[in-house]
């Protein structure tokens, strides 16, 4: 999926239009796309991630699961038969020699990634 929205916003106004927007998503992604969610926090980037796990789990017949933000642990993974999701949130790591540390793009062929990144946490750490 090559889409990009750099300098548009999305603005969701209800977590319905969230999910409506997650339904459209989710019929393009495929194994080895990468999705940057940047925005806030608290606007809602685990709430879009949520709705596009669980339209994987229900597409295949599974069971839907909690679906949180990777806050403290950075990264959740989700297995969903064949394919694996990597969700992380970046909020915690404090350098940029971090984030490449993580491994954020290792094996990403076979998986479908989320990354979520918020406002305040770039501004914060803009010098390095």
């Amino acid at each position: 999926m090559h889409i990009a929205t750099r300098s548009d916003k999305l603005i969701l106004s209800s977590e319905n239009q969230t999910k409506e927007l997650s339904n459209k998503i989710l019929i393009k992604l495929k194994p080895g796309d990468i999705i940057f969610l940047y925005g806030e926090i608290g606007v809602g980037k685990t709430t879009l991630i949520r709705h596009l796990i669980n339209g994987f789990q229900k597409e295949n017949g599974l069971g839907i699961t909690e679906v949180t933000s990777p806050t403290f642990n950075l990264l959740n993974e989700y297995q969903i038969n064949k394919l694996k999701i990597n969700h992380y949130d970046l909020f915690r790591c404090k350098s940029s020699e971090e984030v490449k540390n993580i491994g954020l793009f290792h094996d990403c062929s076979n998986a479908i990634t989320f990354i979520a990144v918020s406002y305040t946490h770039l501004r914060a750490h803009e010098t390095d």
